[in-house]
C-alpha cells in the first residue's frame, strides 16, 4: 500500500510504505468494529513512514503540502490536513540513528520507532470508507508499539497507551474467534498452571507478538517489560486511577490483576521467543 493511494500523486508520495499506528488504529480495529463509543478518542491520526533517508522524507514532505490537502504545522512531522485534523507523518528505515530511533534536525527531538519495521510487515488492509482502504498496525504491533510509547511517557504518569494496552487485552480475551486459540495455542501454560482465564487474552497476545517481533526489537523490549512488570515500580498506578465499568474489585485485588496481566504477557512472549529462536519442538514451560 502506497501514500498515492490516499493523496493525489505528486512527485516522490508513491514510494514510501506507511500503516496507520496509534490511537487512530485503535479507533479502526477495536472501538468502531465493537460499537464502543465512550472508549478515549483520538484528536490526531499517526502514519509510520518507512523512508531511504532524510532527503526522502523532505520531498515526501513537500509533496504532501504541494498536493493543497495539508498545510504546514510547527511540528516537523505535523501536517494539518484540509478537514483540519492533524496528521502525523513520523519516518523510521534506514535514517533510523541508532537503530530505534530517529532525531529530527529542525529541533533536535528524537522519536522512539522500534517496533515500527515490524507493525509495516504485518499490517492488514482495512476498508475506511467505500474508495479507500488503509494498511493499519494489527493488535499484535499495536501493543507492541504501545508499549514502547508508554515507556518513553512514564515520567509524565501518562494513561492512554497503558489504557490502550489494557484494552487490547480485554478485546482478546472476549473475542469468539480467540477461545479455541487460547486453548490450543496456550496448552502448555494451561498444563503448567502459569496463566488462569483473567490473564488468557494478555497471554494469547504475548503468543503473537513473539511471532512477529525481531531479534533487536525484543533486547529493546525486556528491560520495558521487566519494569511494568514490578509491582514495586509502581509502574501501573496510572492505570489504578482509572475504574472499569463492571469490576467491583478492591483496590488490593485490581492493583494484582493488572500486574498479572503484565506478567501474563512477559510470561508468553519470553517463552514464545525462545522457542522460536531455539527452533525447540515442544513445550518451554515449567509446571
Amino acid at each position: 500500500m502506497r501514500l498515492s493511494r490516499i493523496l493525489p500523486a505528486s512527485p516522490g508520495n508513491g514510494a514510501c510504505p506507511f500503516c496507520l499506528i496509534g490511537a487512530g488504529a485503535r479507533l479502526l480495529l477495536l472501538d468502531w468494529k465493537d460499537g464502543v463509543v465512550d472508549r478515549r478518542r483520538t484528536e490526531d491520526w499517526d502514519f509510520g513512514v518507512q523512508v531511504a533517508d532524510w532527503a526522502a522524507f523532505a520531498a515526501l514532505r513537500a509533496a504532501l503540502l504541494d498536493s493543497a490537502r495539508f498545510t504546514d504545522c510547527p511540528v516537523v512531522h505535523r501536517l494539518v490536513h484540509q478537514s483540519g485534523v492533524p496528521i502525523d507523518f513520523v519516518p523510521f528505515g534506514d535514517l533510523e540513528a541508532p537503530p530505534g530511533s530517529v532525531t529530527f534536525a529542525a529541533d533536535e527531538r528524537t522519536m522512539q520507532v522500534a517496533g515500527f519495521a515490524e507493525a509495516l510487515e504485518q499490517a492488514v488492509p482495512l476498508a475506511v470508507a467505500p474508495d479507500l482502504t488503509l494498511p493499519v498496525v494489527n493488535l499484535p504491533g499495536f501493543v507492541l508499539l504501545k508499549l514502547f510509547s508508554a515507556n518513553d511517557r512514564r515520567e509524565n504518569q501518562q494513561t492512554k497507551d497503558l489504557q490502550d494496552i489494557r484494552a487490547v487485552f480485554a478485546a482478546c480475551h472476549a473475542q469468539d474467534d480467540n477461545r479455541d486459540r487460547t486453548f490450543d495455542e496456550l496448552a502448555d501454560f494451561w498444563e503448567a498452571e502459569a496463566i488462569d482465564w483473567d490473564t488468557a487474552g494478555a497471554a494469547l497476545m504475548g503468543h503473537d507478538v513473539a511471532a512477529m517481533i525481531r531479534p533487536e526489537t525484543y533486547a529493546r523490549l525486556v528491560p520495558i517489560l521487566d519494569w511494568f512488570c514490578d509491582a514495586e515500580s509502581r509502574s501501573l498506578e496510572p492505570l489504578m486511577r482509572l475504574r472499569v465499568v463492571g469490576d467491583e474489585r478492591d483496590e488490593l485485588s485490581r492493583r494484582a490483576g493488572l500486574y498479572a496481566l503484565f506478567a501474563a504477557f512477559r510470561l508468553v512472549l519470553a517463552a514464545r521467543y525462545a522457542q522460536r529462536e531455539t527452533q525447540a519442538p515442544g513445550p518451554v514451560v515449567q509446571k
